[in-house]
């Protein structure tokens, strides 16, 4: 059976799902200072806090990582 044009162009109505972004833009750049804390000031204490603490295997995947994305 054939289909009318309005079959073929009629949009129902989703239940309005929403996608955001700011979540994963704001962890990006809150690991993205752990590769700067030491070059920048006036961050806050958590950043110079965790970049001091990560050992420095793991501070150069970071960067490999970061830099990848």
């Amino acid at each position: 059976m054939p289909f009318t044009s309005g079959e073929l162009t009629s949009v129902k109505e989703e239940t309005g799902t929403k996608v955001a972004l700011e979540a994963g833009a704001n962890a990006f750049f809150s690991l993205t200072l752990l590769i700067k804390a030491d070059k920048l000031s006036g961050l806050h204490e958590w950043v110079y806090k965790t970049a001091s603490s990560l050992s420095d295997e793991l501070k150069m995947d970071h960067l490999v990582i970061q830099a990848a994305l």
